[in-house]
This record gives structure tokens, sequence and C-alpha cells, in this order.
């Protein structure tokens, strides 16, 4: 993973995205939409107007953007004190493929200063993989180092999700925290 400058962040990552409006033009505003690789619509109005305050708007939200699994990334969705999807979305196909040897502090690191130059209070995790909906010890190691190494960041992990081939999957803490 390569480091990121905090004031280029959203600069750097949100490359690819295209804002569309209603009738087609491209643009920003209160009618955009946001599509990236194969998501699903959501217009900002929608985003803005549905705090995510449950896990299960979280689910669906995460099923209406990400959806079914196509390839290995893992996304961040940011919400702001109010729990409303802030507009920004980074998917990361290039994370290391184990989370130790400082490689969770890294990532962790990363999205402190997204958060922060986003003005976001907490961020949900969805890791992709076109498999089944089981998670493996990878994962399950991913998503509880990630945790911690956020809690040790001062970062506010809301949820994680799996996207998995056939659809999204809750990722409850009993899934992947060591009890």
């Amino acid at each position: 993973m390569l480091p990121i400058q905090a004031d280029s962040a959203l600069t750097a990552l949100s490359t690819g995205i295209r804002f569309s409006t209603d009738d087609g033009r491209r643009g920003t505003g209160a009618a955009a939409m946001v599509t990236m690789g194969g998501m699903t619509d959501i217009s900002a109005e929608t985003a803005e107007n549905e705090p995510l305050v449950t896990d299960e708007l979280i689910e669906q939200r995460v099923r209406a953007i990400v959806g079914r699994a196509c390839r290995r990334q893992v996304w961040m969705l940011f919400l702001d004190e109010d729990d409303v999807q802030i507009p920004l979305i980074l998917p990361m196909a290039d994370y290391p493929p184990f989370p130790g040897e400082g490689n969770a502090a890294v990532f962790a690191a990363r999205v402190s200063e997204i958060v922060e130059v986003a003005g976001a209070a907490r961020v949900i995790f969805v890791w992709e993989r076109y498999a089944g909906e089981q998670l493996t010890s990878t994962e399950r190691a991913w998503a509880r180092e990630l945790q911690k190494a956020c809690l040790s960041e001062g970062v506010q992990v809301r949820a994680q999700v799996l996207s998995h081939k056939r659809g999204v999957r809750w990722m409850a803490p009993e899934d992947y925290l060591e009890l």
C-alpha cells in the first residue's frame, strides 16, 4: 500500500467516479448520481436524506452500491456525525494479502487521514471478493486487526460487510473478533 498525503487523499482516491445528473449530463449537485465500475446508481439526494441508523440500512446501502463481488478489494464508505453517508466512496484493490507486519496499522493511519480530510465521523469497510459467504481466517484477521488499528487511530468503525459472489453479508463482531 502506498502512503497518501492527507491534503490530496480525496483527489487521488476519487479517480474514476462519474457524476451524472438525472437528464444524463455530467455534473454535481443534489441531483447527481455516482457510478463506479459496475456499481448501482444511487442519487446524492437519497444518500443525503437517508441516514444509516441501523445495521439493516447499512447492509441495504452496501447491496445497492457495491452489490455482488467481482474482484478482491476493500471499499470504504464514510458517515458524518448523523450517520449520513458523505459523498466519498473509496475502493482499494491493492491492499496487502495479510494484515500483519504493520499492514493494518498503516491502513488505519491512512483511513484516519481520509476521515479527517473528509470530515467524516465513522467508516464502513466492505470486503469484496469473489467467493462464498463464509469468511476465511485471513478475512477474519483483516477485519479484526483493522478494527483494532482504527481504534488506536481514533477512527470509529461503524460496520464491516462482506460482498461475495452471491450478494452481501453483514459481518457481526463475533464473526471476526476473538472473544
